[in-house]
């Protein structure tokens, strides 16, 4: 583990690795371990949160968007406790399990080791580097009502362009902003009725899906199941409302197919 860390940093140091923006891309089977072993995720995913630099990189926000903005508290002391659920961009809710010190060389950093529970894989992610990295808290309960009528509410029709749509749908997903993925959920579900998706697009539509149910079940405490049809229903209001607008449907339906 150690020889896999300091791989990672040696490579990546003084600039955050690109496979940090392209989560999506890669294969979530080489982050996946099976239950009866106990594993770090692959190098690709250390390299991913093992910047130790102080160099910043910031991650696209919901600022010009009507629905609330998620935000870490600022600087480098996200201040998480072993125990707390978080939420880790792409991946969806996850369990700090430990805070522990790992040897970096001759250097002793602080990690947190975080269970995701999607996968029940673990991720190491610095303290010094988890709100670059963009870890955050999940929304409030009092924001599940707003993430609702943000799912059933009208947008915006997406790109024509599929490699222009999926561009904008990758940088949305990347934020951890669980609004931006249900702008992204309400779109691929639009476009799914009224074509095939593409791989790619199925594929984060399945992706954006899980986040959004997964955290709005966490954060009311219910089984997801319960919260499948309240979301599956918000997604037909915003397809109806959507639809009320007569050119919306032919413009879409004549998007380059890919």
């Amino acid at each position: 583990m150690a020889q896999c860390l300091l791989l990672a940093l040696s490579c990546h140091l003084g600039k955050l690795d690109a496979s940090c923006g392209g989560l999506l891309d890669s294969n979530p089977e080489s982050r996946i371990t099976s239950d009866s072993e106990t594993k770090y995720n692959s190098v690709s995913e250390i390299k991913c949160n093992s910047t130790i630099q102080s160099r910043s990189k910031s991650f696209p926000t919901a600022a010009h968007a009507t629905y609330p903005v998620i935000a870490n508290p600022g600087g480098d002391k996200v201040g998480f406790k072993v125990g707390q659920k978080v939420v880790y961009p792409n991946h969806g809710i996850g369990t700090i399990e430990q805070i522990e010190q790992k040897q970096i060389g001759a250097v002793a950093l602080p990690f947190y080791t975080l269970r995701l529970a999607a996968t029940n894989s673990l991720v190491l992610v610095p303290v010094s580097n988890a709100s670059e990295v963009g870890l955050r808290r999940p929304i409030t309960s009092g924001e599940c009502d707003t993430l609702f009528k943000a799912l059933s509410s009208d947008f915006v029709s997406p790109a024509h362009d599929w490699k222009d749509r999926f561009k904008d749908f990758s940088d949305k997903m990347r934020t951890g902003n669980i609004f931006e993925v249900a702008q992204v959920l309400k779109h691929l579900n639009y476009l799914s009725h009224l074509k095939p998706l593409s791989f790619r697009e199925q594929r984060m539509l399945e992706r954006s899906r899980y986040l959004v149910i997964s955290e709005l079940a966490a954060v009311c405490r219910q089984p997801e199941c319960n919260v499948e049809p309240r979301v599956d229903q918000a997604l037909a209001q915003a397809c109806a409302r959507h639809d009320r607008h007569p050119t919306v449907k032919v413009r879409v339906a004549a998007a380059g197919s890919h």
